[in-house]
């Protein structure tokens, strides 16, 4: 993708190579993507006691120390190809890959973290020697898919959020002082090119990976549910979301949908349908079930656990037919679409599969869609296969009705529909 250069500051666009706009004198940058997908590894250097070394030099002194670090880091940095994503006050965050692409972004990373270590521990025998402490940094690195580009309506600048930026940061928290720990899919990029030590078991709290799967907006009680001592404060801190509600219930909202996306995405399928299978029976137990049916079952199809979500598509059809028809068509809907989904050998599969349809026809009458012809034909094949023809003739009612009420129940096809209809009421009547 090449990018279009313009001046962020005043629009104008300048000349070919020019470094500067001719029209604002500001600098001129390439104007990325609003948000992109890419493949990255992130960076995150941290001081070690930092807050130690603070209570120990003066402010001046210790601002001096601190730009030392910080222009030395950003120089290996650059020199490996990445970009210094922000300063922290005691450490950088950098990613490699991205706004540039690059497809050996791990092993750069892993060169750029050595050559780190290398640069402090010559500044840090200068400060011992100056100022009597010890100067040291922990490295963090982890790979993966990140949102990358300007996020949100506000320029905020280049931005590369996601899962794996947690991720490494956390690395970096739980790396050896001097050292440098990567995450699992870092380590499997680069394990044929560098030499990795034995590798650990360490617990990473688990509050990113339920919130994804709780959704776009969810609240404390539902999140709490899923994992024990959730906390959203360092999800809230890194920018990934936002407290949207504070009273008398606490919500919280993705910043940005792509940054669920991401989350949600970079889980492992197994891992996502536990969580999906808890979380719906943790909406069950609140005593707005019904009215949360729709939910439930979007849940449990997210969990595979399609019989039961049928008939939770099916019960939220229920709880709806008569507050909202647009509503209960699309649970019926879905309902539909995962009876279509079941196994052949599944039990009652054509029973299923004719429920739903059955009503949607027979509700026709309400809503006068599109598809009333093409769902009533659907119906026909498949209660001709089962020899069903009560729900045959309840959804040629509905169609009927629907005919009735849009004006053409005294064409052809409709006529012919209602001897048809009159039909089979006698043959079912004769049989019973």
């Amino acid at each position: 993708m090449t990018a279009e250069v313009a001046c962020r500051t005043c629009g104008g666009e300048p000349r070919a190579g020019a470094r500067f706009c001719d029209a604002c004198g500001a600098p001129i940058a390439s104007t990325q993507p609003s948000a992109e997908y890419k493949q990255v590894t992130v960076l995150f250097a941290d001081v070690v006691r930092s807050m130690d070394i603070a209570s120990t030099l003066d402010a001046e002194r210790l601002r001096e120390l601190m730009a030392q670090m910080f222009e030395r880091s950003a120089a290996v940095v650059l020199r490996y190809g990445g970009t210094v994503s922000q300063f922290t006050g005691d450490g950088i965050m950098a990613v490699f890959g991205a706004p540039t692409t690059l497809e050996d972004h791990a092993f750069r990373a892993c060169l750029a973290a050595l050559d780190i270590q290398s640069t402090t521990r010559q500044l840090a025998a200068d400060v011992q020697r100056c100022d009597g402490i010890t100067l040291q940094l922990r490295i963090g690195l982890n790979s993966g898919q990140v949102i990358a580009g300007e996020i949100g309506s506000s320029a905020a600048g280049y931005t590369t959020i996601g899962k794996q930026v947690g991720m490494a940061q956390r690395m970096e928290s739980i790396a050896p002082h001097g050292g440098v720990m990567l995450g699992e899919s870092t380590a499997r990029l680069v394990e044929n090119t560098v030499e990795l030590g034995e590798p650990e078991l360490v617990q990473v709290k688990g509050t990113a990976e339920a919130v994804p799967v709780v959704g776009m907006r969810f609240d404390a009680d539902l999140l709490s549910s899923l994992i024990d001592d959730a906390d959203v404060t360092s999800l809230i801190d890194a920018q990934l979301v936002d407290q949207v509600r504070f009273a008398p219930r606490i919500e919280y909202s993705f910043r940005h949908p792509l940054i669920r996306t991401v989350a949600y995405e970079s889980q492992l399928k197994s891992d996502r349908a536990q969580l999906h299978q808890r979380l719906a029976s943790a909406i069950e137990s609140r005593a707005s079930a019904d009215e949360n049916a729709a939910l439930i079952a979007e849940h449990l199809e997210a969990a595979g656990d399609l019989r039961a979500a049928f008939g939770w598509h099916m019960r939220a059809a229920t709880w709806s037919t008569w507050r909202s028809i647009a509503s209960a068509r699309s649970s019926w809907t879905r309902a539909q679409q995962v009876a279509d989904r079941l196994a052949d050998n599944e039990p009652d599969r054509m029973a299923m599969r004719i429920s739903p349809r059955t009503l949607l026809c027979a509700n026709a009458y309400r809503v006068f869609g599109q598809r009333l012809d093409t769902d009533f034909d659907e119906l026909r094949d498949l209660c001709a296969t089962a020899g069903d023809e009560r729900s045959l003739a309840i959804g040629m009612s509905g169609l009927l009705m629907a005919w009735q009420m849009t004006g053409r129940g005294n064409e052809t096809p409709s006529l012919n529909l209602a001897d048809e209809l009159t039909r089979l009421l006698d043959s079912i009547g004769d049989r019973h």
